[in-house]
């Protein structure tokens, strides 16, 4: 089985398993149990957290105690006005062309990202997100709002491959779907394959190797298919990191 969905049980038959393959389905039903319990403490937290604005700047906004994915450990979001606008340009051109957000390490692409999870979703679309792990031992994160203020988490294992996470993802709404990934300490290239029925917003440092090199931007002779855009991320004023340097210790 691919992916689990909170709240859901599996039923085993035990006639059919034997007690080896029994205690296996048990350790993997935990694990992920705990993940899936992980990725919908994030995105209830995330979803619902106050967009809070910073007394002394009027272009300076956080959100508070947001639990990472991984580890549990609450952090900070700090987004200046710029950040805000940037992934908000990321997603209208994702329309038309892949997106890779690029910028040196440590200027808060990743953690801003979670921002951006966000945005989408209050745009009422499917989010696909994967920080990729040199071992692959990662998981796709999906998550869709299914109510009022009301969303669901789906994980599968990094190894299911983005494709298949996809087309689960989409199901027979095609267009809604936005795959969204983090090389972390990857070295191979997070562009999906052409057929990969996603809008798709990469986060990256200067290494072109995580975006495919040049054919990542290369126009393509098929009208068809996406040639993709590198934008920049923008990089924080002095007077904002004076302004909002207590909140930075928190998010870093």
């Amino acid at each position: 089985r691919m992916g689990s969905n909170l709240g859901q049980k599996r039923v085993v038959n035990e006639a059919d398993a034997s007690e080896d393959e029994s205690r296996k389905r048990g350790k993997t039903e935990k694990t992920d149990d705990d993940t899936l319990e992980r990725g919908q403490t994030f995105i209830d937290a995330l979803m619902g957290a106050e967009k809070n604005r910073l007394n002394d700047s009027p272009d300076i906004w956080y959100l508070e105690d947001i639990p990472l994915l991984l580890s549990g450990q609450k952090k900070t979001i700090v987004l200046t006005q710029e950040v805000e606008q940037f992934w908000e340009v990321c997603v209208r051109k994702s329309i038309t062309r892949r997106i890779c957000a690029v910028g040196s390490p440590g200027v808060g692409k990743s953690i801003t990202m979670m921002y951006l999870i966000r945005i989408l979703l209050e745009m009422e679309k499917k989010v696909v997100y994967l920080k990729r792990t040199e071992e692959k031992d990662s998981h796709y994160y999906v998550w869709e709002k299914v109510g009022h203020e009301e969303y669901k988490t789906t994980v599968y294992p990094e190894t299911s491959g983005v494709k298949q996470v996809i087309n689960a993802a989409n199901g027979d709404k095609v267009g809604d779907t936005y795959f969204l990934c983090d090389p972390g300490l990857t070295l191979t290239s997070c562009n999906p394959s052409p057929d990969v029925k996603a809008s798709v917003i990469i986060n990256a440092s200067g290494d072109d190797r995580h975006w495919g090199g040049r054919e990542f931007t290369k126009r393509k002779e098929d009208p068809g298919l996406q040639h993709g855009v590198k934008l920049i991320f923008p990089l924080p004023k002095k007077q904002q990191l004076l302004d909002a340097c207590h909140l930075f210790s928190a998010s870093v």
